[in-house]
């Protein structure tokens, strides 16, 4: 079964449309997915889970709640419900407030 990293570098990679990457193409997106997610979560406070902090990078990229729901392959209400859970659980006021409070951390 697919960890967590490797669904997300799966579904990153297909949205953009590489169906069929490289081993070194998935490599490199699971690095890259890998260093932010890491770093940010052993930082995060609050409890916040692996999801919510893809929805915080995604957010973080400019990438809206549609277009995460796609790479998630999940519900946009769902991806709305953690951008929410993000904004209560780091006590901020918007997702960018959230985004700019991850920052610094």
């Amino acid at each position: 079964m697919d960890t967590l990293l490797e669904k997300l570098t799966k579904n990153f990679l297909h949205y953009f449309g590489n169906k069929n990457p490289t081993e070194d193409q998935r490599t490199l997106m699971q690095a890259l997915l890998a260093g932010f997610i890491l770093i940010r979560k052993l930082s995060m406070r609050g409890g916040v889970t692996e999801q919510e902090i893809a929805c915080l990078f995604f957010a973080a990229l400019g990438i809206d709640i549609y277009q995460s729901a796609e790479i998630l392959r999940i519900n946009k209400e769902t991806v709305k419900e953690y951008r929410q859970n993000i904004i209560r659980k780091l006590h901020c006021k918007n997702m960018n407030q959230a985004i700019f409070i991850t920052m610094l951390l």
